[in-house]
């Protein structure tokens, strides 16, 4: 009897030590905390999973190397996926940047906001569903990241600079709906959509993005845009991995005072500031070296969008003529 005993109490030594070594090895391997008011965050290093739950804003943070998993020190540029819980309405600031392992998201629907660099340099992720209630991505959200096509839902309202600058491979954009109502320049710049496209207006879906190239004389915007964008005439220069927009730029590769002429047709129902002009309209047209606008003329219908923005800018606008008019519906549609 007492060596059965014995055995018994060997073996529940056994089976407890065992639990023991488990458990040290699974906290070993695994990091929690908070990174928002009320949302935490688990990280599990055996599968490379990081896990956010909770309700509201994650917290911005000001680098890659103040986010919370990676002060824990538990193989922050391990993780390998992101799964983010429903409740979640936005991600903080720079708290995936340089995360190049990373290769799966799920993001909740319960999300509107993606913040500044939120996944800036994840050069694996190769896709990316953007959820149907998201409404801003911020700047640089995506920059060189590894997407090859992106789909902006039907509720985005802004796309901000640098959005998805310097995406090598992201070579199909599309935008859904006609909720944007701010594209900012060089979303979309140096990616390979943008790239392959030939010198002349350049659309995303119903908005024109950008005058590429050299122009001259007149030009007509196509019937069915609903939004000319941001810096869409705007002299973009990315240099040293910043962005300068007209006079900040340090070069002037086209000079833009040979077009004459802008027709721009009735279904245009937003032209984001700076399309034409200076991003603010008291500026000083002889300080506004990046482009020389001041034989500009605006084609357009009266007490349209286009007019509203020509009187605004101080650039000179022109109502369309019946024949006109006639034009620029036969142009080429979206």
């Amino acid at each position: 009897m007492k060596k059965i005993l014995s055995i018994l109490m060997t073996l529940c030594l056994i089976a407890t030590i065992s639990v023991l070594s488990q458990m040290q090895a699974e906290a070993a391997n695994t990091a929690s905390g908070k990174c928002g008011k009320n949302i935490t965050w688990s990280f599990s290093k055996k599968t490379g999973t990081l896990t956010i739950k909770g309700k509201g804003e994650m917290y911005d943070e000001e680098h890659d190397y103040t986010v919370p998993w990676w002060v824990s020190g538990k193989g922050y540029l391990d993780i390998k996926k992101v799964i983010i819980m429903e409740g979640v309405t936005s991600i903080g600031a720079w708290n995936f940047s340089s995360c190049d392992k990373i290769t799966e998201i799920k993001l909740p629907n319960s999300l509107k906001t993606i913040g500044k660099y939120a996944f800036y340099f994840c050069g694996n992720l190769k896709s990316i569903t953007l959820p149907k209630n998201l409404e801003t991505i911020e700047r640089g959200a995506f920059r060189q990241s590894g997407l090859k096509s992106v789909t902006i839902p039907e509720k985005v309202k802004n796309i901000y600079s640098e959005a998805f600058l310097d995406c090598g491979f992201l070579d199909k954009v599309t935008i859904n709906g006609g909720a944007v109502k701010d594209v900012w320049e060089g979303a979309f710049h140096n990616t390979k959509w943008y790239n392959r496209q030939a010198d002349g207006l350049v659309y995303i879906g119903k908005y024109l993005y950008d005058a590429k190239g050299k122009l001259s004389g007149n030009l007509s915007v196509k019937s069915g845009t609903i939004g000319i964008v941001r810096g869409a005439f705007n002299t973009i220069e990315v240099n040293d991995g910043e962005i300068r927009v007209g006079d900040q730029a340090r070069f002037y590769p086209y000079d833009y005072s040979e077009v004459t002429k802008v027709r721009i047709p009735a279904s245009v129902k937003l032209i984001g500031d700076g399309a034409f002009a200076p991003s603010t309209p008291d500026m000083e047209w002889s300080i506004y070296t990046g482009r020389h606008f001041i034989d500009l003329t605006i084609v357009g219908h009266s007490k349209s969008v286009a007019e509203k923005y020509a009187n605004r800018y101080g650039i000179n606008f022109e109502k369309l003529t019946p024949t006109q008019t006639r034009m620029l519906c036969q142009s080429a549609k979206l």
